[in-house]
């Protein structure tokens, strides 16, 4: 008898092992499946060659990483200028955004695609919107800031006509899928900044439409190449030049000539097998990546860095090329999502997990080595990720928690962080208080929890939490709105409006002033001072205005602080019923701007941060005071701890 329960526990053991050997093979090492199918965040996270664009959950439009082209569409002031260029051009330059920056823009917005000259923005109601890049602003205009705001601040309608699903651009063409699935190509050097053209409606536009086919799941575009997905799964092809209709108006004065005859344009059908849903190739990329319906991925093109994932895993052995008519399976894994850069690749597997392969020498993989790798390589599985997106350098992706994490160089500060770091190998969560992509369930953290069953750990942390968040701890309040004037007449003595906090704020570096002298009517010398914030208050500074508050509704805040951990609870006293617990704990701030490590942060008595991951305030001492299911934080009684 003993012998034949030995042997069934064996058999056990063994089936058992086989599962776990299997499940890990399955989903690739140290990916064991945790979590159902996970659903991408389309259209919520984008990447350009040096710059981000994402959207947060209530529908803003957000941007970090280079402007030298007016990606963002961002200007700056006179604190920007550089005094050995020309002051009217370079007073408003801002290369670079390291932190995310709330774009020009009061509409909400549903999807964002970027691209190689412009990017396209869809509202609510289904309408694109195109925002165009410029190559350099020496050489226009002496009024450059005017002129930049009307074409490259402002976005352009784009044939409202039409209700977008989709919208891709590149060096020569740009191309989008409506919502009934047709597919659409124009010429993007046809289109002219938005102030071109005076009507609503913006300019005129010339598209071809795809055929053969009648509805598209997805397209992806290289120079003129377009490769497409047709509604049943099959893969379509046009390759070489495009011969667009002369008559697209390309200035005001010929748009009434600009409506030409409709077009098509034929696609060639490939001969693949596999039934399609996803199809993914972009500018200065020479492999094109497609996942069928059942999440396996296939590919073909360049292969010099393992960036089709297809290798062996040994870094010795080369990587072959696969040609495109060879297409072939590429993993054993399923994949929810992917994206790519030049020569290497990002993906999103079934589970939530994130992976990179391909070219890493220069920390594009975040995979904490500056390696490449010929096989898909764990990124991060701590997280579920939603969204993945590649720039020329490295990648951005989104979890489901509405964070939004960066990695690989920081040329233009793309990656968020405040130009802390030059490159990052890992994922880190770039700065301010966001949720990005998604809508999100507040966290079930000690604020947050029903009273009901509470330890009493838990009720004291609750407290605590609610206290912290009522304290506005981190942030600067009851500021004026920004620009703020005043004017200033010294020999008497007397201002216009008085902003007390703007001189600390301009020696901190997070406004400029600007000062004009003049004479009054009595002959006596007079200023005019103007404050603004600079691209480092712009990343900090939020606005109140238009929610019914005063002008001096506005606050600067470095990050967003919450409870970390309790350290000590002494033991309590009783007075007239109610119960005095010491306490000792610990804050965190999350996300904090780099602004807060700056010495100049000590101008505005900011309270000093241990640097570091997690950012934690030093210890505090305080009493919490409970009475039956209610209670509070008492900081003027501090009962078993020492001041």
């Amino acid at each position: 008898m003993v012998k034949k329960i030995s042997s069934a526990l064996l058999i056990i053991g063994v089936l058992s092992a086989i599962a776990y050997f299997w499940q890990t093979y399955k989903h690739g090492k140290g990916s064991a499946p945790r979590r159902e199918q996970v659903q991408i965040a389309v259209a919520t996270l984008a990447a350009g060659e040096y710059h981000i664009l994402a959207l947060t959950g209530d529908g803003k439009l957000f941007g970090w990483g280079s402007n030298a082209k007016m990606q963002l569409g961002l200007i700056g002031g006179s604190s920007d200028t550089d005094t050995h260029a020309p002051v009217s051009h370079n007073r408003w330059r801002i290369d670079s955004v390291p932190v995310p920056n709330q774009l020009p823009s009061q509409k909400n917005w549903r999807s964002i695609f970027s691209g190689t000259n412009a990017f396209y923005a869809v509202d609510a109601a289904g309408r694109a919107w195109r925002h165009p890049f410029v190559e350099n602003i020496y050489g226009f205009p002496q009024d450059v800031k005017d002129w930049l705001e009307k074409r490259y601040v402002q976005y352009q309608l784009f044939d409202p006509s039409i209700r977008w699903r989709t919208i891709k651009q590149t060096w020569l063409i740009s191309a989008g899928i409506d919502t009934n699935g047709t597919l659409r190509v124009w010429d993007e050097s046809a289109l002219q900044p938005s102030t071109e053209y005076s009507s609503p409606d913006g300019p005129p536009v010339n598209f071809f439409t795809v055929s053969p086919e009648n509805e598209w799941l997805d397209f992806c575009l290289n120079g003129s190449t377009i490769y497409a997905v047709a509604a049943d799964g099959s893969l379509w092809k046009h390759e070489g030049r495009i011969a667009f209709p002369k008559t697209s108006a390309r200035s005001p004065e010929h748009a009434a000539d600009a409506v030409a005859p409709a077009s098509t344009l034929a696609l060639t059908r490939q001969n693949f097998q596999a039934q399609y849903r996803r199809v993914v190739c972009r500018e200065n990329s020479e492999h094109v990546l497609m996942i069928d319906r059942e999440n396996r991925l296939w590919g073909f093109g360049r292969n010099s860095f393992g960036e089709l994932g297809d290798g062996d895993g040994d870094e010795f052995t080369p990587t072959a090329a696969v040609p495109e008519g060879q297409v072939k399976q590429l993993t054993k894994q399923r994949w929810a999502d992917v994206a790519i850069g030049p020569a290497f690749t990002f993906g999103i597997a079934v589970d939530g997990s994130l992976w990179g392969w391909g070219s890493g020498s220069r920390g594009q993989l975040g995979i904490g080595k500056d390696e490449y790798r010929d096989v898909p390589t764990l990124i991060d599985n701590k997280y579920t990720w939603v969204a993945v997106a590649a720039s020329y350098l490295g990648g951005a992706a989104l979890n489901n928690r509405g964070e939004i994490f960066t990695w690989g160089q920081n040329k233009g500060g793309i990656l968020g962080d405040g130009g802390v770091a030059s490159r990052r190998l890992a994922p880190a969560r770039v700065f301010g208080t966001q949720a990005w992509g998604v809508n999100l369930k507040k966290s079930d953290g000690p604020g947050s929890r029903k009273q009901d069953g509470e330890s009493l750990k838990e009720k004291i942390g609750r407290l605590l939490a609610e206290e912290i968040s009522r304290s506005g701890i981190g942030c600067m309040r009851d500021l004026f709105e920004f620009p703020f004037s005043t004017r200033e007449n010294k020999a008497q003595g007397k201002i216009d409006k008085h902003c007390d906090r703007c001189k600390d704020l301009y020696n901190a570096g997070l406004l400029s002033e600007t000062v004009e002298e003049y004479t009054d009517q009595q002959g006596q010398k007079a200023y005019d001072i103007r404050y603004e914030l600079t691209a480092l208050g712009r990343s900090v500074f939020l606005s109140n205005a238009g929610e019914g508050s005063t002008n001096q509704s506005g606050k600067i805040c470095f990050g967003s602080v919450r409870l970390y951990r309790i350290d000590e609870i002494h033991a309590p006293i009783s007075i007239n019923g109610e119960t005095i617990y010491g306490v000792t704990y610990t804050m965190e701030m999350v996300a904090p701007n780099p602004f807060i490590f700056d010495p100049r942060s000590k101008i505005l008595g900011v309270e000093t941060l241990h640097p570091g991951s997690p950012a934690l305030y030093a210890p505090r001492k305080t009493s919490v005071v409970l009475k039956g299911d209610s209670g509070y934080v008492d900081d003027s009684f501090q009962y078993g701890t020492s001041r």
